[in-house]
């Protein structure tokens, strides 16, 4: 654990954090203005498909229950992963604390929220399509 937060140490020190993407380029290196971006983003779309879920989702408990199934696990490790990233978000908008050590690890747990959101996103209009979409 601690080997992850040295990169993560030694950016903040100089206000460039490292960051691993899920798609595009292995690691990026962005300034704070644009990590804040990024996390928007990312936290923004991880709303969007926790809404798609909720939409889709209960039509699926009868109709394919293997793929509800699937689906529910993939929603859930979505939820875990995002569960940082929406503490940081929170704590922001109540003008709360957010510990340093987490802070320290939330450009991993940016990333990891965006990896398994992708996955979530993929896995569900792979097993249920978007009626909506021809």
């Amino acid at each position: 654990m601690l080997v992850a937060l040295v990169p993560t140490l030694f950016a903040i020190g100089c206000g460039t954090l490292v960051i691993n993407q899920p798609r595009g380029p292995d690691i990026e290196y962005m300034g704070r203005a644009e990590f804040r971006d990024y996390s928007e983003q990312v936290f923004r779309h991880g709303n969007r498909v926790q809404t798609e879920f909720m939409l889709r989702l209960p039509d699926l408990e009868l109709e394919q229950p293997r793929a509800f199934r699937r689906l529910s696990r993939a929603e859930a490790a979505m939820q875990r992963a995002c569960e940082p990233l929406n503490a940081a978000v929170a704590a922001h908008l109540d003008g709360s604390e957010f510990g340093f050590f987490r802070r320290l690890r939330l450009p991993l747990d940016v990333t990891d929220c965006e990896r398994k959101t992708l996955r979530a996103e993929a896995l569900l209009d792979a097993l249920a399509p978007d009626p909506a979409m021809p």
